[in-house]
This record gives C-alpha cells, sequence and structure tokens, in this order.
C-alpha cells in the first residue's frame, strides 16, 4: 500500500507536470523571484499569500525576518525565533524529537504522544514538517523566515488552527561564484563551522551546497554522575540544484541531510516533595536536590540519548504559461529516525528507564495554478500526502524499582519481601509497539479581488479529507505483579497482598482503530486602502487540525478506569480503540488590522485586534505517570498585537513587538484536566480547568532590537556595528495541567554583539555575541514529576551563553 501511494502521488504530479509543459510553449512571462530581503519595511517580500507581495500590501498577520536580521540577532535555530516574533512560544520538554511546542497567540499543542499533530504548521522550503520536533534544528545559509499568525488552512492546510512558521532558504544563483565560511567559538567548549558555496555550472545552471556543523558542552550537571547533559552535536547538510532551460520554465531539485548525536532531554527540579526525598534516600553519599538550579540528579548508567536522522529530497518546478498563468509543483519525500533514551523518573534511585525508538515518513505532492483575470488575482490547488508513523517503546523495572515501592509500602520486611517478589531487579520490561499510516487530500482556492482603486477583496476555500490507521500492542516480561509474561492485560488474579495502586506498569488490552474525517477551511475578508501608505482590512478564518489516535500506553486508561479486583484495565478492545480517538480540533478567528508607514517610509506601525475560538480543543496531559489526551471543550484568545521597524537615519535602525492578549479555557460544563484512573495517590483527581488561562499563554509578551553600525575607514567599507535584541513575557503558568506550582515568573531576556565588517564584494566580520546576558535561569516547561508526588520536574531555558565568531566571504 505504500509503495502504492508513492506511485500514485508521483503519477498525479507527473500528469500536472505533462500537461502544464504543454501549455508552456511560446509563452513569454518571467518567473518571478521567491527570494525576499529585510531591508526597509517598504520592500520586504513575503509569500504568505503563496505570491510574492510586499508586506505591507497583504491584509494578514505576518512577521517577516530576514536573512539579514537572523545574522544580527544571531538567531540560529528554529527556537530562536522566539526573540523576533512576540506572539510565539517555542518549548521543549523531556526531548526535542517528540515533546517539542510551537505556541502562537498561546495555543499550541504539547507532546509526548506521537499521535499528536501541531496546531502551528512549520514549512521548510514549502515542505510540511508534521511534529514540531521535526522542525527543531539550526537554521542556515536562510533567506527569510514568516511567522503567520492566526488559522491559515485554506492555503497551508490541516494542522494550522493557530498559526503557521515557514522558513526558506537561500537559492541558488545563475552565473554567480560565491561562497563564505564562518566559524565560532564560545563558552561550554561551542564550536561551529558554518559554509556555503554557489557555483554555476553554465548559463542555465546553478548549483548551492551548504553546511554546518555544531558541538557544545552541556549546561545541565548531574551531581550524582558528574555528566553535563542538554549538550549540542549537530551536522547538516543541504544541497541544491537550478536548471532554468527558458525564460518559463525552472525547475530545483534539494537533498538535505541532518543527524544529531546528543544528551537530551534533563530535567531540573522546580520543586521538591517528600516523595522525591524518599526516592533519594536509597541511593548512598547522594545530596538532596536543589531548587531551582542547572544542577540535577539522575541515576548512574542512565543516560540521557537523542539520537536522529532526517533526510529528504524534494523537486520544484515553475513554469510560466500564456495568458499570464504560472503552474508550480512541489514533490517531497522524507525520513526521521530517532532514538530517545532516558531515566524516566528524573531521579537518582534507579526506578524506570525508557528506550524509545521511532521511525516517521511522509511523501507529499502539491500543485497549483495561479494568475490574474482583470481585477481578479486567482490560485487554486490540490496536495496529497502519504504519511507512516512507528514507534517502539521499552519501560524497564530499574534496580531499585522494587525497593522504591516497598518503602513507600511502610518498609517493614514484609512489604520489602512482596514488592521484591512483585518486581524482581532485571525483569519487568513493559514494551509498548505503536504503529499507524495516514492520507490526506485537499483541494483548494485563494482569490484577491481589486474591486475598486481602494477597496480590496479576499475569498478562499478548501476541501480537506483525513484518513488514519493504528492502534498499539503492548506486553510485559517478568512480572509477577502483573500475572507474569508476556501478559495482555486482561483477566489475571494480582499478586496477593500488592495494592493495586502500584501496578503501575501492567499492559493494556491491545487496540487498533481507524479515524476519517473530512473539513471545509476558508477565509473571507475585505480590505480598504486610504493612502500609498496605509491599509486597513477586516477578515474571517475558519482553521482545523486533525483528529487521531492516542499513540501512547495510557489510552486506554481515558476508556474505562481500572478494574477494583485486580488493579487492570478492564473493558474490551473495542471500547479501548473508541476511546482513543479523539476528535479534530477547529478554529474561528476574526481580525482587524492596519498596516501604515511614515515620514518617508522609514517608520513603520502595522497594529492587530484578534479574537480566535478554538472548538474541541486538543488537550495532552501529563499527571506525574502517564499522557492522557482530551478534548475538553473551547479556548478563546484575544488581544491586540502591534509590531513594525523605525529607521531614522541610514545605519541606525529598530525593530519592534508587543501583544497584549487573554488565553482562556471556556466555560463548558464539566471541562476538567483528565488524570489518569491508575495514577496512585496523592494525584489529584480532576482539577478544573474551567475560565483558567491556558498554559504557554503570557499576558504580555514583547520584542525590541536595535542595529547601529559606523564607517570606521575613509572608504566606507568598513565598519563598526553594535546589535541589541530583548525579549520579554509576563509570568504564565507552564504546566498543561495548570498545577500552580508551575507558574514562571515575568522574564527579560538579553541578548547582543558587537563587531566589526567589510561591505567589499569578498567581505568578512569578526564579531563578539552573547546571549541571556543577565544570566537569567527561567522555566521552558515543567510537569508534575514522575512517581514523585509533590515534586515538579522543570526544563531550563539556557543560561548566558557567549563567543566570537569570524566569517569571510568569497
Amino acid at each position: 500500500m505504500r509503495k502504492n501511494n508513492f506511485i500514485l502521488t508521483s503519477a498525479v504530479s507527473l500528469t500536472a507536470v505533462a500537461g502544464a509543459i504543454g501549455l508552456a510553449s511560446g509563452a513569454n512571462a518571467q518567473q518571478a523571484s521567491s527570494s525576499a530581503t529585510i531591508e526597509d519595511a517598504a520592500e520586504i517580500i513575503v509569500t504568505a499569500t503563496r505570491r510574492d507581495q510586499a508586506l505591507q500590501d497583504i491584509p494578514l498577520a505576518v512577521t517577516a525576518v530576514g536573512g539579514e536580521q537572523i545574522k544580527q540577532q544571531n538567531i540560529t535555530s528554529t527556537a530562536d525565533l522566539m526573540r523576533v516574533a512576540p506572539t510565539l512560544q517555542v518549548q521543549t520538554g523531556q526531548n526535542e524529537t517528540n515533546a517539542s511546542t510551537f505556541r502562537i497567540r498561546g495555543v499550541g499543542t504539547t507532546g509526548d504522544n506521537f499521535g499528536l499533530e501541531g496546531a502551528v504548521g512549520i514549512f521548510i522550503d514549502g515542505v510540511y514538517r508534521q511534529r514540531a520536533g521535526l522542525a527543531m534544528n539550526n537554521l542556515f545559509d536562510i533567506g527569510h523566515v514568516e511567522v503567520l499568525r492566526g488559522p491559515q488552512g485554506t492555503l497551508f492546510g490541516k494542522n494550522t488552527s493557530a498559526g503557521a512558521i515557514t522558513i526558506q532558504p537561500n537559492l541558488p544563483k545563475l552565473g554567480a561564484f560565491d561562497g563564505s565560511v564562518r566559524l565560532t567559538a564560545g563558552n561550554y567548549s561551542a564550536r561551529e563551522v558554518e559554509g556555503m558555496v554557489n557555483v554555476p555550472l553554465g548559463e542555465k545552471v546553478a548549483v548551492r551546497v551548504s553546511g554546518a556543523y555544531q558541538k557544545r558542552d552541556g549546561y545541565i550537571r548531574d551531581v550524582i554522575t558528574g555528566a553535563d547533559t542538554n549538550d549540542r552535536d549537530r551536522k547538516l547538510v543541504r544541497a541544491q540544484i537550478l536548471f532554468e532551460p527558458s525564460d518559463t520554465v525552472s525547475w530545483r531539485g534539494v537533498f538535505d541531510y541532518s543527524e544529531k548525536d546528543e544528551h537530551c532531554c534533563q530535567a531540573v527540579y522546580g520543586r521538591v516533595g517528600g516523595a522525591t526525598l524518599l526516592m533519594n534516600s536509597l541511593v548512598p553519599g547522594a545530596v538532596s536536590p536543589i531548587a531551582p538550579t542547572y544542577l540535577s540528579i539522575g541515576t548512574p548508567s542512565r543516560p540521557f540519548v537523542e539520537k536522529t536522522d532526517d533526510t529528504g529530497f524534494a523537486s520544484y518546478l515553475t513554469i510560466e504559461l500564456p495568458n499570464d498563468i504560472t503552474f508550480k509543483n512541489i514533490l517531497a519525500h522524507r525520513e526521521f529516525n530517532g532514538q530517545n533514551n532516558g531515566d524516566a523518573d528524573f531521579g537518582a534511585a534507579d526506578i524506570l528507564y525508557q528506550h524509545v525508538r521511532s521511525r516517521q515518513k511522509l511523501t507529499s505532492a502539491e500543485a497549483t495554478f495561479s494568475g490574474k483575470w482583470g481585477v481578479l488575482d486567482w490560485l487554486v490547488g490540490g496536495y496529497f500526502s502519504d504519511e507512516s508513523v512507528d514507534v517502539n517503546s521499552d519501560l524497564p523495572y530499574g534496580t531499585q524499582f522494587a525497593r522504591y515501592i516497598g518503602t513507600a509500602l511502610g518498609g517493614s520486611p514484609a512489604a520489602l519481601a512482596l514488592a521484591n517478589a512483585a518486581f524482581p531487579a532485571g525483569g519487568g520490561a513493559q514494551k509498548a509497539v505503536f504503529a499507524q499510516d495516514s492520507t490526506s487530500w485537499s483541494f483548494f482556492t485563494h482569490n484577491q479581488i481589486q474591486i475598486t482603486e481602494q477597496l480590496g477583496a479576499v475569498v478562499g476555500v478548501r476541501y480537506n479529507h483525513e484518513k488514519k490507521k493504528g492502534g498499539l500492542s503492548e506486553y510485559i516480561t517478568n512480572s509477577p505483579s502483573c500475572g507474569g509474561g508476556p501478559y495482555d492485560g486482561q483477566g489475571a488474579a494480582p499478586l496477593p497482598g500488592l495494592p493495586n495502586s502500584v501496578r503501575l506498569l501492567c499492559p493494556r488490552p491491545t487496540f487498533s482503530t481507524k479515524v476519517n474525517e473530512s473539513r471545509v477551511t476558508g477565509t473571507a475578508g475585505l480590505n480598504w486602502r486610504f493612502t500609498r501608505d496605509i491599509l486597513a482590512y477586516a477578515s474571517y478564518t475558519h482553521g482545523y487540525k486533525a483528529g487521531g489516535i492516542n499513540l501512547n500506553r495510557d489510552a486506554s486508561v481515558a476508556a474505562a478506569g481500572t478494574n477494583p479486583a485486580t488493579g487492570l484495565v478492564r473493558g474490551t478492545p473495542a471500547q479501548v480503540a473508541a476511546a482513543a480517538r479523539f476528535k479534530p480540533e477547529t478554529s474561528d478567528s476574526y481580525e482587524v488590522g492596519v498596516r501604515s508607514q511614515f515620514f518617508g517610509r522609514t517608520l513603520t506601525i502595522n497594529a492587530t485586534y484578534f479574537n480566535t475560538k478554538f472548538k474541541d480543543f486538543q488537550l495532552n496531559t501529563f499527571n506525574g505517570f502517564g499522557f492522557l489526551i482530551s478534548n475538553p471543550g473551547s479556548v478563546t484568545t484575544r488581544g491586540i498585537e502591534v509590531e513594525g521597524s523605525w529607521r531614522p537615519i541610514r545605519d541606525l535602525s529598530f525593530t519592534y513587538g508587543v501583544t497584549r492578549m487573554s488565553a482562556k479555557y471556556g466555560n463548558d460544563a464539566g471541562l476538567r484536566a483528565p488524570v489518569a484512573a491508575s495514577a496512585p495517590p496523592p494525584f489529584p483527581a480532576n482539577p478544573p480547568l474551567a475560565g483558567r488561562t491556558i498554559n504557554g499563554a503570557p499576558r504580555w509578551s514583547a520584542s525590541w532590537s536595535v542595529h547601529f553600525e559606523q564607517p570606521v575607514t575613509g572608504s566606507g567599507e568598513v565598519k563598526a556595528f553594535i546589535d541589541l535584541s530583548a525579549n520579554y513575557r509576563s509570568r504564565m503558568n507552564v504546566q498543561t495541567n495548570l498545577n500552580p506550582l508551575g507558574i514562571s515568573p515575568s522574564l527579560t531576556l538579553i541578548n547582543g554583539r558587537i563587531g566589526i565588517h567589510s561591505d567589499s564584494e569578498h567581505g568578512w566580520e569578526v564579531a563578539l555575541f552573547g546571549t541571556n546576558l543577565t544570566k537569567k535561569f527561567y522555566q521552558v516547561f515543567s510537569s508534575d514529576a514522575v512517581v514523585q508526588a509533590g515534586s515538579i520536574s522543570a526544563f531550563p531555558g539556557a543560561p548566558r551563553m557567549y563567543g566570537i565568531s569570524v566569517r569571510k566571504d568569497f
């Protein structure tokens, strides 16, 4: 089936290509450039509407960041984009692969679950990354980045209910031989190499190869093992070939590959409870944890490991047809492999260890036709994707698991003997295999109508169809607490005298289920141009995030709880399968905005009011033992955004952005944060969420930057420069269940660069840089600690980083 889907994708794409080529003969239109530059605000070109348009001319909330600004603010990864987009928050939990979240206007989808897809769609070189972790990597040789705020379902499809991020690399250039090399060294033994070379092969072909290598020691020190975690070891390469056989045909082929071999991601203690002190007492010589700090307490021989490799191929074809019609086609195939190992309880005692291996494949094809007919600027297109996800997860009992349970049961000789019999050392490896296949297809149209010289309209609609099939197989070995093994979790008697509450890892029923759904998304709006430099608009947009299957062992807990007699999940596999499905999430957004420039376009002020309601909001909650997905009800976000730039003189420029926002759960009856029925006390039962601010949504957020340069030679080619930037957010809760212990205080991060550079043809640059210059300690994400009631596991942001970089162009 998978092979047939790939053939179908290729056939659809090639059929469209053949038809377009047949129409192309004799056409004289020139291919529009898809590159963008960030210089004067009036010259910023974006592709948010799938057309090359000036930022100030589109009735849409977009933050555009060009390659030059990326360098000036030392933005080296996708997570760094928070510095320039105030409404964007990026969070990472216990691993980057499957526990990363992008949020726009407070809304995103929290991992750790391979069945979930993001509410913020991420597109790199026009190709969709189906989960946030697949985009958590370095940025190198980038032309521009766009952060599209609000639902983007018409042009970008499913899983853009909160917004989208598009990242466009620099493209090959015909007739130009050039390149650059940048070397960086910094604290934590950081060293980086980044390079690019563009080579013309005759007049119609050019090749561009770029790559990056980064290595850095970790900044979290394990006081038990002495190891450093949260380090960096990454290699990335991208190779492109551009072929333009005529003025009307352009083809680009791309290969990219990246790999990580890192130790990530370690948690520290945000709060220390009694269960943690109990666990710590099992380890001779262990010290008491300190909260909060960059010191952690881990288990010897249980390192955190994150290894990934990501490979992609893509083909881009553009054909200019007669009558000013443009055909574009993207055909792509990607494969991502991940391995994540780690101390699952984040504590000193050897309680639980997790080993997860995952593989994700995605084949996609998109074709669009666009053109102009009188006052109508039209675009129609179709999209198809075929995806598979395979996950193998092992969760063995640690060597001190039995002792921990026995101590928790009172510590008597009888309790310790019972625990040792139930949880033998070296046994109890709980194994789970998750698999999911999905196909998606859609048709869409997006139209801009210039009704009069001042009045314009936008109308678009998209039909989406989604089909998924997936499930879980689980078993356990050598665990008398579950009746032995292998064992499927149904009908066994518990070990006499063992409380049901501690039968933590007994397997759930095997299940398989399907999701088959269709949704229509769309947009409509009006815009009015008061003057050449002032545009106002009002719009409505309907977005969609696909439903799915809970690919987590706790999916069955949500189905029917546990059998009081055995402590095991009750219910049939069919009941569990039904409970494992979660609904699609939809969003309805209303926006009113103004795009304006003053004083010869040196001052840009763009303001937007938004009000978005999400229905059947997809919530993934960790309660200290497991992850549960639910559709608890609605979420409403509303607020005002103001952003822009100011260039008072040629060598001095400012950018700014500020957002005031409210993002709250609705007052839906019975809205609750789900808690696993198998979770032992004292976990709280269903804390209320109704009317409360959602996690990861600060009321205030802001960013600003200043760039100043001054010639230091008579010719003006050599200049000294300074770049300063800061981003601020007010306090927010970083736990999905809104535990009050998860509140992270307000935060301001300050970053800077100072150096000297040459603007000559083969320029150079030497710069000193620093991030988090005031050494702020802050939590990016936190959760209830695993089997440590009363404790909080916190994942901190990076400490102060500084270094020197040298760049040479040729």
